[in-house]
């Protein structure tokens, strides 16, 4: 009986498991597919190349001349 209950239960949590991953590709999916993110993985590119320019504008400006 123990057995069969211990088996039970862990059937019952790889279920859960595999319920939560399959809801969690899908809703990456359907994000991916109504391009909110690729949106959002876009504004973030423009923001890191933003960054870069202010960074390089910085370092042309205060160069250590010899």
């Amino acid at each position: 009986m123990n057995t069969a209950v211990s088996i039970l239960i862990l059937m019952a949590a790889f279920t859960w498991l595999l319920m939560l991953i399959v809801g969690y590709c899908v809703g990456l999916w359907l994000l991916w597919r109504r391009r909110g993110m690729r949106k959002w993985i876009a504004d973030f590119d423009r923001g890191l190349e933003r960054e870069e320019r202010t960074r390089v504008n910085f370092q042309r400006r205060h160069r250590l001349r010899p």
